[in-house]
């Protein structure tokens, strides 16, 4: 009997099954064959699934997940929902609607449900569906979805509008969208729709108003092409504030570009063109800061000047004249520097900017060796601002004045570790002089307890994130894990210790440092291994032993470029877990035997890896120095070197002062911070970066 069953079954494969091109159905023998394998093999066949998905093999991922979506139903909402993202990637339309279809209508409550019902909008619209696209739009707006999907379905109404005959509305909601989405992709739907209406009906002219200002979006979208067709016109425009505007969008339409001469011309020419406009500040401010950044320093001061002598109460003239006394100390020209920033009691007037003064006085003082003055400066900044009584004790100790030195030094060395107290302690124990160096010690790695759910959980998102946890789909176990949590309890410590539990079994640290906020309670260790957790540590030490690294200072870094969330990006471009660029990704995945076109920086285990190598290749250039490795690793080698040749081999302290980039020095100051945290947490006592100094 059993060996008849066994042959009818084949028979049914071979008839039914492998010659039909047709989609799986729910009979079909490959689904039935499939719905008897066990929940292992099941979970096996989802990950070939979403690896097919990541690597864009559309025609696999859509037969998977089908397939998935019949036989499996614990994940069949995931299995609809990619199915349907597949199939609508290989331009199959018709399945790609099926597919989410079954979403919205098997599961109300599935993660996927108002982004599906996103999608079924914007695809019925396009069919030419109107007011099924008008239903499922409304049924977004009226859910509380998020601000993507809200204004994707705000497109969808505004598209609907068009096809109505309101081009108006229509126009309006476009402009709307594209000026606020955060979203880069929304802001090119919308700007497409909006230059698709008007060429479809060429009467709805925008006015000069609107027509400049989207071309400063155009700007921020990176659109040079656009920005440049819509400033263009505008060169007649009757308001001279308008053609002020325009010039200075195709002044950064030529920078975009990398035609820099041409960018530096279009800056001067609003200045000069049309002194009284509101922009004409900005373009000198703008001119001058790319002049400054491109090393023609001499140019950039003379523009500096001139802002300062045309716009002395402008808000930027405060700046031009902090830049130009950067410029004078850059280049050694330090009384210079002094003169300028005494003059500037004239010009600021914002207590930001005022601070930033009273710093670079004081730091200007110190390196000129009047350490008297440098300490009034330093004190003005008060007693909370480590970085000053830092420098305060530094300029005490050098004026011989070493007990009170010493008391400042300690009480910044107290407490929780940070970069200013690291720095006090180096002093403490005569090592000021010394580079910094790395523990370079091993951490044994964490235990991770299982996670107990509460019995009030929600079973529906519950066993999904279960199923998806165990078969290793870490990013959609994440979404699943944040659904059960919108339901917890966060007073209850069985909740509390689920939720601690489960973010780290599925690597969810990001959510679990956004809810840090609401426990006010927490036990301090606890907290703080929450703060600074060893995340994605099997592979970080895999990382670290394979190019000898500290795996403690991948971490550091990780915090501080993604705060552990394996699916951000930059808007320069910059990708997953440590913020690779995908150019730097190429090249380092070419010299590790990788195929470029297999990279996936959202791929935990590639981001960490590539990263570690090139983490490497910086230590080794710069000799071992993990304060030059860090810098490098934020701004690029050239800028290193640049300042490597200007600094004349000063310590560590002073050269971490002297970057010349304000986003890369607090960049150096927070990864040693974390770095030191992480030290402080999980290092035996004695054994960190404090002894080995």
């Amino acid at each position: 009997m059993l060996r008849l069953g066994l042959l009818v079954f084949v028979v049914m494969w071979c008839g039914l099954g492998c010659s039909s091109s047709q989609p799986l159905g729910r009979y079909d023998p490959r689904v039935v064959w499939l719905r008897w394998q066990s929940a292992g093999a099941k979970q096996e066949q989802f990950r070939a699934a979403w690896r097919a998905w990541r690597l864009k093999q559309d025609d696999e991922a859509y037969r998977l997940f089908r397939a998935l979506a019949y036989a499996y139903p614990e994940l069949a909402d995931h299995s609809w929902f990619y199915a349907g993202l597949a199939a609508d990637r290989s331009g199959r339309r018709r399945e790609a609607v099926a597919a989410m279809l079954q979403v919205v209508g098997e599961f109300p409550r599935s993660v996927f449900y108002l982004e599906a019902a996103t999608f079924l909008a914007e695809w019925q619209e396009e069919a030419g569906q109107v007011e099924s696209a008008r239903g499922w739009a409304s049924r977004v707006l009226g859910a509380g979805a998020l601000p993507e999907l809200r204004q994707r379905a705000t497109l969808v109404q505004g598209r609907c509008e068009e096809r109505a005959g309101n081009v108006a509305a229509a126009a309006k909601v476009f402009r709307e969208v594209w000026e606020q989405a955060r979203v880069a992709a929304v802001r090119a739907r919308a700007r497409g729709y909006l230059r698709a209406l008007r060429a479809a009906h060429p009467m709805v002219e925008p006015t000069s108003e609107q027509r400049v200002q989207e071309a400063e979006w155009a700007v921020r979208d990176g659109d040079w092409a656009l920005a440049r067709e819509l400033a263009e016109p505008l060169a007649g425009a009757p308001d001279s504030e308008v053609r002020a505007r325009a010039l200075l969008v195709l002044a950064e339409v030529a920078y975009g570009l990398g035609q820099w001469e041409d960018a530096l011309t279009g800056w001067w020419a609003v200045a000069n063109r049309y002194p009284e406009a509101r922009v004409a500040p900005m373009a000198l401010h703008r001119m001058g800061t790319v002049l400054w950044n491109r090393e023609r320093n001499a140019a950039a001061d003379r523009v500096f000047a001139e802002l300062i002598r045309r716009y002395p109460a402008a808000d930027l003239a405060a700046k031009a004249l902090l830049a130009r006394a950067r410029i004078a100390y850059s280049e050694g020209a330090r009384a210079r520097a002094q003169t300028l920033l005494r003059d500037a009691d004239r010009f600021v007037f914002d207590p930001d900017v005022l601070r930033e003064v009273h710093w670079w006085r004081g730091w200007v003082a110190f390196k000129t060796g009047a350490f008297g003055e440098a300490a009034s400066f330093f004190q003005r900044l008060g007693a909370d601002d480590e970085r000053a009584q830092y420098w305060l004790a530094r300029a005490l100790e050098e004026q011989g004045r070493k007990r009170q030195a010493r008391e400042l030094y300690t009480r910044l060395a107290s407490g929780r570790p940070r970069f200013y107290a690291y720095l006090a302690d180096r002093q403490l124990r005569g090592l000021g002089s010394l580079p910094f160096q790395l523990s370079g010690l091993a951490v044994a790695p964490p235990d991770v307890p299982v996670p107990r759910p509460p019995t009030n959980a929600d079973p529906f998102h519950l066993e999904r994130w279960q199923h998806l946890l165990v078969a290793g789909v870490l990013p959609l176990a994440r979404k699943e894990l944040a659904a059960v949590a919108q339901g917890a309890v966060m007073s209850d410590a069985a909740w509390r210790e689920f939720l601690v539990a489960a973010w780290w079994r599925t690597h969810a640290y990001a959510d679990a440092l956004r809810a840090l906020a609401t426990w006010r309670d927490l036990p301090t260790e606890e907290r703080q291994r929450l703060e600074y957790p060893l995340a994605f540590y099997a592979l970080v030490q895999k990382a670290a032993m394979s190019y000898g690294l500290d795996p403690l200072l991948l971490l550091a870094v990780m915090r501080q470029e993604s705060l552990f969330d394996p699916e951000v990006c930059s808007p320069a471009g910059a990708c997953g877990l440590m913020q690779l660029m995908p150019n730097t990704a190429q090249r380092l995945g070419a010299g590790a035997g990788l195929d470029p076109n297999r990279i996936d920086l959202f791929d935990p285990e590639q981001n960490i890896d590539l990263a570690a190598r090139h983490l490497r290749e910086l230590l080794d250039r710069f000799s071992y120095d993990p304060v030059l490795a860090l810098a490098a690793y934020n701004a690029g080698e050239e800028a290193v070197r640049r300042w490597l040749a200007r600094t004349n081999r000063q310590p560590p302290d002073e050269f971490v002062e002297d970057i010349a980039y304000r986003e890369t020095r607090d960049y150096v100051k927070r990864v040693w911070t974390h770095y030191l945290r992480y030290q402080a947490l999980y290092l035996p006592a004695g054994g960190g970066t404090h002894a080995q100094s």
